[in-house]
């Protein structure tokens, strides 16, 4: 999967050469497209980034198009994250024993701004055969963060491992909604006068340093005691620290668990559109 995107992406970088060029009469038109393509994290459990953590991503969307300069899209992405203490290429990393995985929905509203098409309709030849282009903008996104041990899956967020809602910690609960700010790069490709194909990177930034369930420090177990119910305290115990398997590490109240800083994912991918407006001419 992984290197039929690469071979994609080649593909694009190279029939550009070949591609017969076409002047459009019309300055405003809308696409309908979709993508798919690699969903990856960036968060506490993976602060290098790991290919082998990546997942299948798609999406769908709705473009309007203003004189090949000025995209605005509405876009609705599905995805999956996941990262684990036992595949990290973070050699300075504290083992933790720790894992986590989650479906990503996200919508968003992102532009493009193609800074070679900005003299397009003056140009006797029309637009340029491969165009690069800036993308940024503004989503929300809904995410689960569930873990593995013992053969069982577990949804973390209800057994407050950090201690979010205790008073002595002072941390509070997070939420499973969550905003996200993506910024990337892309290159369009005209496939046809109808047909747009795209290869995009796009990182999000988010307002959350939860998305793998790891944050901050390691809390007093007895906590989760007086807290939680007596059977949600026993799976808290064994899954806030998972470090059985790790010979000779233990750990203590205080000690960090995560690096406090904010979390982000990434998708990498090509999009195919169809215009449903633009009139053109070949050259």
């Amino acid at each position: 999967m992984k290197n039929w995107l690469l071979a994609c992406f080649l593909i694009i970088g190279f029939s550009s050469i070949a591609q017969t060029r076409f002047y459009y009469e019309n300055d405003k038109y809308f696409e309908l497209g979709g993508s798919i393509g690699l969903m990856n994290c960036r968060t506490d459990l993976s602060r290098k980034i790991n290919w082998n953590n990546a997942q299948t991503a798609g999406s769908v969307f709705a473009a309007f198009n203003y004189q090949n300069v000025w995209v605005a899209r509405a876009e609705l992405t599905f995805g999956s994250v996941s990262a684990s203490d036992h595949n990290s290429k973070d050699d300075k990393l504290i083992p933790r024993g720790l894992n986590f995985h989650s479906s990503l929905t996200e919508v968003a509203l992102i532009g493009e701004f193609h800074p070679l098409n900005m003299n397009y309709f003056t140009d006797m030849y029309g637009s340029p055969e491969l165009s690069p282009y800036i993308a940024a903008g503004i989503g929300m996104f809904w995410f689960n963060p569930k873990g593995s041990y013992d053969g069982n899956t577990y949804e973390l967020s209800k057994y407050h491992l950090e201690g979010q809602g205790f008073p002595e910690t002072g941390r509070k609960p997070y939420s499973l909604q969550q905003y996200s700010f993506p910024l990337g790069i892309g290159l369009k490709y005209d496939v046809s006068p109808r047909m747009t194909l795209r290869g995009e990177f796009l990182y999000r930034f988010t307002t959350t340093d939860y998305l793998d369930d790891v944050s901050s420090t390691y809390i007093d177990p007895k906590l989760f005691d007086k807290y939680l119910l007596p059977a949600d305290a026993a799976i808290a115990k064994n899954i806030y620290k998972r470090i059985k398997d790790i010979p000779g590490r233990t750990t203590s109240t205080g000690e960090r668990r995560g690096l406090d800083d904010k979390d982000g994912y990434f998708t990498v991918g090509l999009k195919l559109s169809v215009s449903l407006s633009r009139r053109y001419d070949y050259w």
